[in-house]
């Protein structure tokens, strides 16, 4: 599966992105607790971009990363400590995808 890693524009692009798992186990939390509807935003508490996540994958997988096109920049940044403080969630993305990668 050594296929380039395809990257719009420059990767600059940020997030606070989250992995499945983490994700899942938020909206597991969520419907156990017995307050009133809340919303929440999920997301790792590191903002990264698309371009440093690539460049993590790559570097453990040793595939390249190939930019295409041009990329619509719009960063992402969300309050993070709510969900820390009713969830208890620290999620850490890398740590995720390197486990992910090495199974």
């Amino acid at each position: 599966r050594n296929k380039p890693l395809i990257i719009f524009g420059l990767g600059q692009t940020k997030h606070h992105f989250i992995h499945v798992e983490d994700a899942t186990e938020a909206i597991i939390k969520s419907l156990r607790i017995r307050k009133g509807l809340e919303v929440f935003n999920l997301g790792s508490f590191q903002v990264v971009s698309h371009l440093k996540i690539a460049q993590f994958i790559s570097q453990l997988k040793s595939v390249p990363i190939v930019h295409r096109g041009r990329e619509k920049r719009l960063d992402f940044y969300l309050n993070t400590h709510h969900q820390q403080r009713v969830f208890g969630l620290k999620p850490n993305l890398f740590l995720r995808i390197k486990q992910e990668l090495n199974e």
